[in-house]
């Protein structure tokens, strides 16, 4: 019994001091967020059972939630917050938004549109993958790297400009965008991966600028 009330006061010193509630899930109109750093006040955008594709409709991100009276700046889209919810329509990401994790929104079939903010830095791998009704894409001028597969099978997707912030775009990047029929590369890239543009069957028209001096394997083979 002894042991038993020890861990009970143990655990009610880890609630006190907030390490349990680091982990704590918040909702606000729809949208799951994890205060993920009490010290510095920051939250990210979660998901709640992951694969369970609870998020559907339009949803719009806040850049900020309140929590006890304390406000949370959100900064951070987890990794797979939005992983396989086929009934996502489209989402607002505000511009307190820094970063976006891998997966994502992979696998979200009908999400149509997507404006990454100027704010957002990094963006994880496959983070878009297999998006199949994007047919609008808004890419911010503070993206550094397009990363391995991030619009891969985006299969609706028509023509993509890449800002001058971007100074590579790493494998498979927009593989298998077979609507895509027009690519401006930043003239700030200078690695263009392997395979990046593979299977985009409709692709007509790309602008590579001198900046770039690789290209991988097969970055653009079986386009037109």
């Amino acid at each position: 019994m002894n042991y038993v009330r020890t861990f009970l006061l143990i655990l009610i010193g880890l609630a006190y001091s907030g390490f349990i509630s680091a982990y704590t899930i918040y909702e606000r109109n729809g949208v799951y967020y994890d205060l993920y750093d009490l010290d510095n006040k920051l939250a990210q955008v979660t998901y709640y059972n992951l694969n369970s594709g609870e998020y559907y409709g339009d949803k719009t991100i806040s850049s900020s939630i309140e929590v006890n009276g304390i406000t949370y700046i959100v900064d951070r889209i987890d990794d797979n917050a939005f992983l396989n919810c086929n009934y996502l329509y489209s989402v607002s990401i505000p511009n307190s938004v820094t970063s976006i994790g891998y997966s994502a929104f992979a696998g979200c079939e009908r999400l149509s549109s997507v404006s990454i903010p100027n704010s957002v830095t990094s963006i994880g791998q496959g983070a878009f993958k297999g998006c199949s009704a994007m047919s609008s894409l808004t890419i911010g001028n503070g993206v550094t790297t397009i990363a391995n597969k991030l619009f891969a099978r985006c299969s609706s997707l028509k023509e993509v400009t890449i800002p001058s912030s971007v100074t590579s775009i790493e494998d498979g990047a927009f593989s298998g965008c077979t609507a895509l029929m027009s690519v401006t590369i930043g003239d700030n890239v200078t690695s263009i991966g392997e395979v990046a543009f593979n299977e985009c069957s409709s692709l007509t028209s790309v602008s590579i600028p001198i900046s770039v001096k690789s290209i991988g394997d097969h970055a653009f083979s079986d386009c037109i």
